[in-house]
């Protein structure tokens, strides 16, 4: 970003240069179309996208946190690794255990039925929960009725009525089911299930049921409506939080933010001049994401060797890559901006106590007004737009047709006629980046760190005679070996920490009839954490996770 800032149709004199520099960033990040051929993926790590020594420094300060966990954590390692004793506790599955833990309640108390509500509104994927009524009643498929939950007819009927019913819901997962995979020579299990919840007068989630296979037109023994009074209670909540994970993993964070990042990055280095104001904008939002999608997590290698994360989940690799690429497919870049989503799940009742809406409507609103105020200080008119030859050959590489070599993403404009379409996504992008991965990522080692709450897979079969599982002893069966349970902690453990903050740039290099955009940004960005943390002296659930004081600006990690 420099003082040369300039759309391209006014930069006539440079017009040459900025095609030829264009030409060599298309090489540079060069790409192919993984996943079953539907998620682009950088060829080879650019050396900007690489991370820096300051990125390394802190990466390796905030492992040093393991420290004073390191001698019982070895000793672990000794009996469960070494000499492969079994689990016979919760906590052996606390590997840091001397070391900072975000919600110590919650996990001493994972079993207790309230921190499910919690997790669906507050935790790792709180984009599922949706609103039941009569525009969007529950599937034909679970027949839930007011016998089945133990209550009056009078009762299940005023919920309805008073849309206090609220579900979330895994049938997508059911290729997964159909194509289970193993780990050491033993069955992973997954379930595309579906849960129900009522709305409590204080606004919070109250589980009310599960059943396991919400595809299945059936209520009897092979896929029975479960309630917390039945004694298979305890293997459904872990098969119900293992959907959970499994969905947010898989599509909610791996494929819609971190790989719908990537094609935006590729995108914009690709078809943007350097000198480009939406470059300069998007610029501190792009930084640091690539180097870690590089990693391998999910695919296998060329000599087929499957990474230790994908071993989590419960299906076998093929169609771990195929869901993925699925998820791609079906992600809607207009559907999925907040507003617009929260409205098609039906969750924007202000009764029901929600933290990712409230506290995301906040981000999103100053977000767009930001975006809104710089983007109409360069493009004067829609024509300003619609002539912008960059900015529609951006659109029309990573909203065309995969067919065609290009991105696809689904609802991308393939072309801009206004300043306000502009707007509404590079306003969507820049949530993506910050609050929305912010609260998607960073709860992930409060809720799977401690592999007994949130499993990625189950270990033993669902309708196993509950008898074996009445125990702490018996219920760990269900919960991971040592080396796919060490890989779970560890890693969310590890990404951990922060490296930037929402709203730093580097001024020094803004044209200064643009600094006052940025620095009142900056200052909006400053209420809203103060109003977060006033509102957190009196929620019920603290949440921090979209307080712009904890909210990166970028997925660094």
């Amino acid at each position: 970003m420099n003082k040369s800032l300039r759309l391209p149709q006014f930069d006539t004199e440079n017009t040459q240069s900025r095609k030829s520099y264009l030409k060599e960033m298309q090489k540079i990040y060069a790409y192919t179309l993984t996943y079953d051929g539907i998620i682009a993926t950088v060829n080879t790590l650019p050396e900007r996208e690489k991370t820096t020594l300051g990125y390394k420094a802190k990466s390796l300060l905030h492992l040093a946190g393991v420290l004073p966990s390191l001698p019982s954590f070895l000793l672990n390692r000794l009996k469960f690794k070494t000499f492969k004793k079994t689990y016979t506790k919760y906590d052996d599955y606390f590997f840091y255990n001397k070391s900072s833990f975000p919600n110590p309640e919650m996990r001493e108390n994972f079993l207790d039925n309230k921190y499910l509500g919690y997790q669906r509104v507050a935790g790792m994927n709180p984009v599922v929960l949706e609103g039941v009524n009569d525009k969007n009643p529950l599937p034909s498929t679970f027949k839930v009725s007011a016998n089945s939950l133990n209550i009056t007819d009078k009762e299940f009927k005023s919920a309805f009525k008073d849309n206090r019913f609220y579900m979330t819901n895994y049938s997508m997962l059911k290729p997964l089911f159909e194509n289970p995979g193993e780990v050491e020579g033993v069955r992973k299990y997954i379930m595309p299930a579906i849960a129900l919840y009522t709305m409590e007068d204080d606004g919070t989630l109250k589980i009310l049921a599960i059943q396991l296979d919400a595809t299945k037109e059936t209520n009897d023994d092979t896929n029975p409506i479960i309630t917390p009074a039945n004694e298979r209670w305890n293997m459904a909540r872990t098969y119900i939080q293992a959907a959970d994970g499994t969905h947010q993993e898989l599509w909610t964070h791996a494929t819609r933010i971190h790989y719908v990042l990537e094609s935006i990055i590729m995108g914009s280095w690709r078809q943007l001049g350097k000198n480009h104001p939406l470059l300069a904008l998007l610029k501190p939002h792009l930084k640091f994401t690539l180097s870690v999608n590089v990693n391998p997590l999910f695919e296998k290698s060329p000599d087929g060797t499957i990474p230790s994360f994908g071993k989590m989940f419960g299906c076998d690799n093929e169609t771990l890559v195929a869901f993925m690429g699925e998820g791609m497919k079906s992600y809607s870049f207009k559907n999925f901006i907040l507003p617009v989503e929260l409205e098609r799940r039906h969750v924007t009742d202000p009764r029901l106590l929600y933290p990712y809406r409230d506290d995301g409507l906040l981000m999103w609103e100053e977000t767009k007004r930001f975006v809104s105020e710089y983007i109409n200080a360069w493009y004067k008119t829609d024509d300003d737009v619609a002539h912008d030859f960059e900015l529609q050959n951006w659109a029309k590489e990573l909203g065309g047709s995969r067919k065609e070599n290009n991105f696809g993403l689904t609802d991308f404009p393939t072309k801009f006629n206004s300043a306000d379409e502009l707007i509404e996504i590079v306003a969507h992008i820049i949530f993506i980046a910050t609050a929305h991965h912010s609260s998607v990522h960073y709860p992930q080692y409060e809720c799977a760190g401690f592999p007994p709450n949130l499993p990625f897979s189950a270990y033993v079969p669902p309708l196993t005679d509950p008898k074996n599982y009445q125990t702490e002893e018996g219920l760990v069966k269900f919960f991971p070996p040592y080396d796919q349970a060490l890989e779970q902690a560890f890693i969310f453990y590890f990404t951990n920490f922060k490296v930037n903050r929402v709203g730093e740039f580097d001024l020094s290099s803004v044209p200064k009839e643009y600094w006052s955009i940025f620095k009142e940004h900056q200052k909006n960005l400053q209420k809203i954490h103060q109003k977060i943390t006033s509102l957190n002296k009196t929620r019920l659930y603290h949440y921090q996770y979209m307080d712009p004081n904890n909210v990166p600006n970028s997925v660094t990690v």
